[in-house]
């Protein structure tokens, strides 16, 4: 049996999107499900067992399956909600320098706020406020672990002393494994509408640009002799 708790933040500095509200939630002290945004998976039953029998003097027959967990996933960041908005701000910014001399001087010295045209700031004015935040990170809450069924089975055989044949198949099975999708795709654009509608009046969340979602949708099978 295998448990182990979702992530969560010393200081409950987390959050995670909501979509039966569209919002951001964030989490609070008390339970693991608090916490973590993401309800505990304590289901992970993990049997495994093999066998080797000496079906002749010079003939083996070897098996063995098991089931095993995936309890963290190679995502970058995008599996940790200690990295969402509003306690992380992902955004990028175009700078410019198009204009010169005076002028360019001025440009840099209001740079700040949501005005970014014709703008340059420098390292040494720090972030300028109210930075734009491009991505939202979202995992349901009842993401189960991924799991995966391994077996095997193999002959050996002895034909010498100093030759043996070995035959095996292997062969494995993973569901519930971690994807990363866009959950604020928009949609493409239709024949009969205006061609100037923009990529962000085309998602079906308005109020959010990109909502990168760990889905557990993905799986893989795999067989070997």
């Amino acid at each position: 049996y295998e448990y182990m708790t979702p992530y969560y933040e010393a200081d409950d500095r987390m959050s995670n999107f909501d979509p039966e509200t569209s919002s951001i939630v964030t989490a609070s002290g008390g339970s693991i499900s608090e916490r973590a945004l993401v309800d505990p998976d304590r289901n992970n039953f993990a049997p495994r067992f093999g066998f080797a029998y000496q079906l002749t003097d010079d003939t083996v027959l070897r098996g063995g399956y098991g089931v095993g967990y995936i309890h963290f996933n190679r995502l970058a960041s995008a599996g940790l909600l200690a990295t969402n908005y509003p306690i992380i701000t992902r955004a990028t910014v175009t700078q410019s320098l198009t204009q010169a001399g005076d002028e360019r001087a001025a440009r840099v010295s209001q740079c700040s706020g949501d005005e970014y045209v014709d703008c340059f700031r420098t390292t040494q004015q720090g972030y300028p406020p109210n930075l734009p935040n491009d991505v939202i990170l979202y995992m349901p809450r009842d993401t189960p672990a991924g799991q995966i069924q391994s077996w095997h089975f193999s002959v050996q055989r002895k034909l010498t002393d100093e030759i043996v044949v070995d035959l095996g198949y292997v062969g494995n099975s993973a569901k519930n494994l971690a994807m990363l999708a866009d959950f604020n795709q928009a949609r493409p654009p239709l024949p009969d509408e205006d061609p100037n509608l923009t990529l962000q009046a085309r998602r079906p969340i308005q109020g959010f640009g990109t909502i990168s979602a760990v889905l557990p949708e993905a799986f893989s099978n795999y067989h070997g002799f």
